[in-house]
């Protein structure tokens, strides 16, 4: 739902994550969150033809006795010359600390895979070139995380080639 449109653009957002959790006995490890997640975002941002600025927050409220959490993050990005773009990205998942520790299985607790109480903050590179050839474009992205409970920080790499219509 947009708020404000001029300047800035003001949306509020309403995010539903349905509880996709399957839990395997042998091992006791499980495939997802045991829980509805309903989250209220407000999300903020403006832009020009050299760049742009987005920022959100949000909270997410967790049934099932799991941690609520506070979601936040901003993006900026600059467009260097015609054809390149630089983007980056900062996002902070903070558990609240608020449910049962029992709703995990000591088998989550161990590997740190969908535990109630995951928290990080992510950081993401993005280099875009645009119409390097007929229109089409390439990019690469380079995210990490930091700061983080319970979830993988290893770095990721990313290349793609992309098509202007």
């Amino acid at each position: 739902y947009t708020v404000l449109d001029n300047n800035w653009k003001v949306a509020l957002i309403s995010q539903v994550d349905l509880p996709t959790s399957s839990r395997t006995l042998d091992s006791g490890l499980s495939t997802g969150v045991d829980a509805w997640t309903f989250q209220p975002k407000i999300s903020a941002g403006k832009g020009s033809s050299n760049g742009f600025f987005y920022g959100f927050l949000g909270y997410g409220l967790r049934s099932n006795n799991h941690n609520d959490f506070l979601n936040f993050g901003v993006e900026g990005g600059l467009k260097v010359s015609e054809k390149v773009s630089f983007i980056i990205n900062v996002n902070r998942l903070q558990n609240i600390n608020n449910g049962d520790p029992s709703v995990d299985s000591d088998a989550n607790i161990s590997t740190g895979f969908y535990t109630s109480f995951q928290e990080y903050t992510g950081y993401i590179f993005k280099l875009f070139f645009e119409d390097v050839y007929q229109g089409f474009g390439a990019f690469a992205s380079l995210g990490g995380g930091g700061g983080a409970n319970s979830v993988a920080a290893s770095p990721a790499l990313s290349l793609g080639v992309f098509r202007k219509w």
